[in-house]
Order: C-alpha cells, then sequence, then structure tokens
C-alpha cells in the first residue's frame, strides 16, 4: 500500500486512507444483526448462520436484478408459503413449484432465472454440502479464497455475490476464515459510482478496473471498501442530487459528477 500512495496526490491519498481506516474500524466492530431486507423476521433469519444458514446462501444467491432489500426476504417469504424454516422442507420444492410461490407472491421480477437459481441452490446444498449450508465455510478448514470458489460453483453465482457473500462472513459474522487477501470488492452501481466521483479510477475504467485498484492500495484485504463505499452510495453519494456537504470525504473529494 505505502508504494501506491506514493504516487497519489495529496487528495486522493487522504481519501483512501480514511476509506481503510473507516472500513477496518468496520471490520472490528462487534457482531451485529444486519438488515439486509427491513423485515425483522427475516433478517433474523438471515443473520442466524449456526442455526439456519441455507437462508444467509439463498439469500445471497438471489441478490440480483432487484433491489437488494427485496431480493433477501425471498427466503423467508418462500418458507411462509411451504410452512416451514427447516432446510428439509425447501428440499421438497421443484423447479415448477419454486417458480408458483415466486410468481404468485410477486418476489421477484424475473420469475423464471431466479426460480432456477434458488432450487439450485437448494439441490447444491443438498448434494454438496450434506443439507448443512455451513459446511461451505466449515469445512476442511477452508481459507477466504477456498469459500469464494465454493460460491463461484453455485449456479448463476459469479464475483460480485461470491465476494460479497465471503466479506460478509468475515468481516460481521466474525467467521474465522484466514486469507482476506482473496476478498475482493463487489461492484455494484453506486461503488462504481463512488470510485469515479472520487477520481480513484477513470470513468472509462469498468469493473476490472475499480477491483485491480482495491487489490493496488490494500492487497491484504481488497474488500475492506466494500461496505464504506456502497453506505456512502447509497446514503450520500446519489445519482442525482448528492449530498456532499454530509460526506466526510467532500474536503479531499473532486466530485467528478456527470
Amino acid at each position: 500500500m505505502i508504494n501506491k500512495l506514493l504516487h497519489m496526490n495529496e487528495n486522493e491519498s487522504m481519501i483512501v486512507k480514511i476509506l481503510i481506516k473507516r472500513g477496518i474500524e468496520l471490520h472490528n466492530k462487534p457482531r451485529e444483526l444486519i438488515q439486509f431486507s427491513g423485515n425483522a423476521e427475516a433478517d433474523k433469519l438471515s443473520n442466524n448462520i449456526e442455526e439456519y444458514p441455507h437462508f444467509f446462501v439463498l439469500g445471497c444467491v438471489v441478490d440480483r436484478l432487484t433491489d437488494s432489500t427485496k431480493a433477501w426476504v425471498i427466503p423467508f417469504r418462500i418458507s411462509r408459503s411451504i410452512g416451514s424454516i427447516e432446510f428439509s422442507s425447501f428440499l421438497k420444492l421443484d423447479l415448477k413449484s419454486t417458480e408458483n410461490i415466486i410468481s404468485e407472491n410477486s418476489l421477484h421480477w424475473a420469475v423464471s432465472p431466479i426460480s432456477e437459481v434458488f432450487f439450485k441452490a437448494i439441490q447444491k446444498i443438498h448434494i454438496d454440502y450434506d443439507d448443512n449450508a455451513s459446511n461451505l465455510w466449515t469445512r476442511g478448514n477452508p481459507t477466504c479464497h477456498d469459500v469464494i470458489r465454493r460460491f463461484d460453483d453455485f449456479y448463476g453465482v459469479g464475483q460480485k455475490i461470491s465476494s460479497m457473500a465471503v466479506n460478509i462472513l468475515v468481516r460481521d459474522f466474525k467467521v474465522p476464515l484466514h486469507g482476506k487477501n482473496a476478498i475482493d470488492i463487489s461492484i455494484d452501481t453506486h461503488i462504481k459510482r463512488v470510485f469515479k466521483r472520487m477520481g480513484l479510477v477513470k470513468n472509462t475504467d469498468g469493473e476490472k478496473g475499480i477491483i485491480n485498484y482495491a487489490r493496488s492500495v490494500y492487497p491484504e484485504y481488497p474488500g475492506i471498501f466494500d461496505s464504506v463505499c456502497w453506505e456512502l452510495g447509497k446514503l450520500i453519494c446519489k445519482h442525482e442530487c448528492p449530498t456532499c456537504s454530509q460526506c466526510y470525504l467532500t474536503e479531499y473529494c473532486p466530485k467528478i459528477i456527470e
């Protein structure tokens, strides 16, 4: 990190240092309930990775193509439809019944793709992880890299979701996985916007450019920027009408707003 910072201008260097400091503070906080969906019952289950880890894994795999708060409530809403929160009950679902539940309850606009992702995730937990989703991060004393690869193996899961999932496990759930250097930043519209407006990457840079930048300035844990920049983009550095006066980086940020 030191060598990279030496080649930055003063403002960029300050932005990076503040983001890393804030990220470390979040990482070191005691475990708290994460409000994935804003639904108290759903969030309680998604946070209970000790007893009902399938809710967390299923929430991760369906977190796409819609607002994340709507996605994370899907496993809970399906459990209501089948009348049970036990994994054995989820296992009784076939693809058609999954589609019917998602469609009839308007759980997601992309009914077929999300149904397939959800159904195949259940089957993978059953076949590869002995009906216990926590085996993804406990079996064989895995590293962060190992668990990322395991999430990647789920149908439809890519870099964004696999990195996000392992970052949540390490940062928020305090799962003692080694090798945080394998955790990349999970790119979404909020993070792209923040990185570009702060001038950390060029407007023409794609997701790979952001990932490489995070790796270069904090190689020991590139994902440290994830929740910090997502929070900034979601709450302050909004697409329209960003509230720069409320941002703790406003003194240093070039505010490259197109």
